[in-house]
């Protein structure tokens, strides 16, 4: 009984020994499914977390367009729809204007769109684009400024405005005048026209931190290069004064 029990499991070894190498290769198999499952879920999460953040870079550019009035509706109720071109070829925009209970008041919805494509031979498909980014916010309903009752100047203050305003390339409508126009300006005409509009409405050097460095810079540069020449006549006067005095004596 002994020597039967003992060639028993001599011959059940192998068995075991096979048994316990499949066991352990299909934990090892599992364990490796289960973290390259979680590699591919960071890897994928990763990814859409850059297409979100993309997106809403994309989205403050777009609020700032529409702000600075680069993009114009026509009508209440107006849908526009555009891609962003070749620089970012897998995404696309959709903007939406609707009235509000407030009269002065639009609702606008920004959505940021993307949809993998060939650039050159696919067209973006607004209608199965994935939404990445959608925001809601609201904006006043575009009218004229008056210079003379929304800002309480005075006719003779509104004429030298702008008659100034027309000496540097600006052309000023009084009862009808859009601030946006300043995006629309080049810099030499943007560095010409501040200083007109920092005396009439006597702001301040403070008053252009706002401004980018080399704006402000330039503006700084235009303004005191003025008050040197006023300086430089005043003092050619002086001395011209201080000579007839000498040949007096």
């Amino acid at each position: 009984m002994r020597l039967r029990s003992r060639t028993l499991l001599r011959r059940a070894a192998p068995a075991y020994v096979l048994l316990e190498t499949v066991i352990a290769t299909g934990l090892l198999v599992i364990g490796l499914a289960v973290i390259g499952a979680q590699v591919q879920k960071s890897y994928f999460g990763a990814r859409q977390m850059e297409r979100r953040e993309r997106a809403l870079m994309l989205a403050e550019s777009k609020l700032a367009e529409l702000d600075t009035g680069l993009i114009e509706f026509e009508s209440v109720d107006e849908i526009m729809e555009e891609e962003f071109g070749p620089l970012f070829p897998h995404y696309g925009f959709r903007i939406t204007l609707q009235p509000t209970f407030n009269e002065d008041l639009n609702h606008v919805t920004l959505e940021i769109l993307h949809q993998v494509r060939d650039y050159e031979r696919d067209e973006f498909d607004f209608d199965t684009a994935e939404v990445l980014q959608s925001l809601h916010t609201f904006r006043m309903v575009e009218r004229p400024l008056d210079l003379a009752t929304d800002f309480g100047m005075e006719e003779k203050q509104v004429e030298k405005f702008v008659e100034a305003a027309g000496d540097v390339g600006v052309n000023i409508d009084a009862s009808d005048w859009d601030p946006r126009i300043l995006a629309r300006l080049d810099l030499e005409e943007l560095i010409s026209f501040v200083p007109v509009m920092m005396e009439t409405f006597g702001l301040t050097a403070n008053d252009l931190q706002g401004l980018p460095p080399e704006v402000r810079q330039a503006i700084e540069q235009f303004i005191g290069g003025g008050g040197d020449d006023d300086e430089g006549e005043d003092v050619d006067d002086f001395d011209d004064g201080s000579q007839d005095e000498d040949d007096d004596g």
